[in-house]
């Protein structure tokens, strides 16, 4: 009896590790490091998901590289959707059967806006030249910006949280209990930025291109225009004389604070645009590119873009 004993014991501590280690193999893959941070703060004691967008490159104009569309070989991809990783949904739905995509721009309660048309918003002060057709170009369908909005975010938390848990049912718990971690977490960045934005709240300023809408929308900003209408397009002639034009029919003390410039995009335009009306130029990234990953970064981003926004409009 006791042999038997020992023996059922021995089998038991054999197979602990194998059923520890279930959720811990799961494979869960995210398109960019924000949303990333996010699936990465729900999941701390059970696995650590990958990050498909690592370097330097725009979701709008890179397509997948052999390396991401490998990875994308997982018991779930997470992505914003086609309104914002436009080059990925082929071979994302192409590779990845349906039921083993979250597409977050889909997640019910989230608010979302329509692109600006051709970047240029038009119910500022300052109406000049507020057209809408850029040589036939012009973002169609919903911006996909959505983590910019701090009431997104929750949303997408949620949508996150309740898909990981269908999938690991087993730590359902845990997942909970960081979820509320994390929507505690948000109230207070919340307070914190708009305490820190109060001062400078109303001002307009341009952006490479027009990235920001759930930002200003969020946080009570207005942008004046930006540099391209299409992301996926180099600024051209017409870009640089209808911004010229818009400059040159506003009084200087009512002309945008500052010029926003983008990693990953060429800023020589905006560098001739402020130094011919005497505009600052500040580095902004709501991406995270020099974040490192991990269960803080969707914080980090934050705050930092919050800090150089504030910087570029002081």
């Amino acid at each position: 009896m006791l042999k038997r004993f020992i023996y059922i014991a021995l089998i038991g501590l054999f197979l602990l590790p194998f059923t520890a280690k279930a959720a811990s193999i799961l494979n869960i893959q995210v398109s960019i490091k924000p949303i990333h941070g996010i699936v990465a703060f729900i999941c701390q004691g059970v696995l650590e998901p990958g990050l498909l967008m690592t370097g330097q490159e725009s979701p709008h104009t890179q397509a997948l590289s052999p390396k991401q569309l490998q990875a994308l070989q997982a018991d779930l991809v997470i992505w914003i959707g086609p309104e914002y990783e436009s080059r990925w949904q082929q071979p994302l739905h192409q590779q990845v059967k349906p039921e083993k995509i979250l597409s977050l721009s889909q997640s019910p309660g989230l608010t979302l806006y329509p692109y600006r048309q051709q970047g240029i918003s038009c119910d500022h002060e300052h109406d000049h030249g507020c057209h809408h057709d850029h040589e036939g170009h012009s973002h169609s369908g919903n911006d996909g910006h959505i983590w910019l909005d701090l009431n997104n975010a929750k949303v997408i938390a949620q949508a996150i949280a309740q898909a990981i848990i269908n999938l690991d049912p087993e730590h359902k718990v845990l997942y909970e209990k960081n979820l509320s971690e994390f929507l505690v977490q948000l109230v207070a960045l919340e307070s914190d930025l708009k305490q820190m934005l109060a001062p400078i709240k109303g001002k307009g300023y341009f952006v490479y291109h027009d990235g920001l809408q759930y930002f200003d929308k969020y946080f009570g900003f207005q942008m004046t225009a930006s540099l391209v209408a299409e992301p996926d397009l180099p600024p051209n002639a017409q870009d640089l004389l209808r911004l010229k034009k818009l400059l040159s029919e506003t009084p200087p003390e009512q002309r945008p604070a500052c010029v926003f410039i983008e990693p990953g995009f060429n800023d020589t335009f905006s560098q001739n645009l402020a130094a011919e009306f005497n505009l600052k130029r500040q580095s902004i990234d709501y991406i995270g590119y020099d974040v490192p990953q991990g269960p803080q970064a969707y914080f980090v981003i934050m705050r930092q873009l919050v800090k150089d926004f504030i910087e570029g409009m002081s």
